[in-house]
C-alpha cells in the first residue's frame, strides 16, 4: 500500500517552519522577562521585611540596659517601628505583631549555630536581641501561567529574619 504523495509532500515541506521557532522563542522570550518581574517582587518584599527588622531590632537593643524593666520596654521600643510591606500579599503596614523578640546573652560563633543556649529572659543578662519576622507569601502576577502549566504552588519567604 502506497501513502498518497500529498501527505509526503506535506512531510518533505519546511516551508514556516522558522515561524514555528520563532513562536516558541518569543513565547520563552516572555516568559523569562515575566519571571524576572515576579522573582523582583519577591526581593523588594525581603528587602522590606529585612529593613524592618533591622529597625526593630536596633530600636530594642537600645533599651537593654541592664536594668529589671529592660525586657519590658525593648517590645515597646520595636512596637513603635512601623513599616510598609509593598508586595506580599498588597501594601500593607508591617508592625510588632509580624515579629517575634529572643533576647540573648550573647552571640553565637556564626550563623549556621542554634541561638537556643544563648537566651536569656533575665533583664540584666540580656545584651542582644533577636528579631523574627512572620512568613510572608508573594503571589506571582505574572507567573499565575506558570503556576497554571506546572502545578506550582506561591513563593514564600519563610526564612527567618533577623
Amino acid at each position: 500500500m502506497q501513502i498518497p504523495s500529498a501527505i509526503t509532500r506535506f512531510a518533505k515541506d519546511e516551508d514556516g517552519t522558522f515561524l514555528v521557532i520563532w513562536g516558541i522563542g518569543l513565547a520563552v522570550f516572555l516568559g523569562l522577562i515575566a519571571l524576572s518581574f515576579d522573582l523582583g517582587r519577591v526581593g523588594i518584599t525581603q528587602t522590606d521585611l529585612q529593613s524592618y527588622a533591622d529597625s526593630a531590632a536596633l530600636a530594642a537593643a537600645g533599651e537593654l540596659d541592664r536594668s529589671s524593666t529592660a525586657i519590658v520596654n525593648a517590645p515597646n521600643a520595636a512596637a513603635v517601628i512601623v513599616d510598609l510591606q509593598t508586595f506580599g500579599r498588597g501594601d500593607r503596614g508591617l508592625s510588632s505583631a509580624d515579629t517575634t523578640l529572643t533576647f540573648l546573652t550573647s552571640l553565637p560563633p556564626n550563623d549556621a549555630t542554634d541561638t537556643s543556649g544563648f537566651v536569656t529572659t533575665d533583664p540584666t543578662q540580656a545584651r542582644f536581641v533577636r528579631v523574627d519576622i512572620a512568613a510572608h507569601t508573594v503571589g506571582l502576577t505574572f507567573g499565575a501561567a506558570f503556576r497554571a502549566l506546572l502545578g506550582l504552588s506561591l513563593i514564600h519567604i519563610s526564612e527567618p529574619t533577623r
